[in-house]
């Protein structure tokens, strides 16, 4: 078992979580509740909560996900390549016709 993830956002945690599991990456949390008044007292990094992997052989593929929630890449504005329509970075569809995002259909298969 290895620590892959620790942050005091605990939605930001569940939802990792979530994402590891529907890539088939066995999970678990500890600490989602510090130790009351121990927050002050003690090194705060102490009282963040994990996400712990259960097998240490899934760790790159599950860092991978990982930065992809958390660091999400922007992109630039762009062109949907069925109707032509010019969209903005902040579409990864074509608000238009549905189209996904070239890029968007790459980094999904993920």
């Amino acid at each position: 078992m290895i620590n892959v993830h620790r942050t005091l956002d605990l939605p930001m945690l569940e939802h990792l979580k979530q994402v590891l599991l529907d890539h088939q990456i066995p999970c678990f949390t500890k600490n989602e509740n510090p130790v009351g008044g121990a927050m002050g007292e003690v090194p705060p990094i102490v009282c963040n909560a994990e996400l712990w992997i259960h097998h240490d052989q899934q760790l790159e593929r599950a860092k991978g996900l990982i930065e992809q929630v958390v660091f999400p890449v922007q992109g630039s504005d762009w062109t949907c390549a069925n109707c032509e329509e010019e969209l903005t970075a902040a579409f990864t569809q074509c608000w238009n016709c549905g189209t996904v995002r070239e890029s968007e259909t790459r980094s999904a298969a993920v």
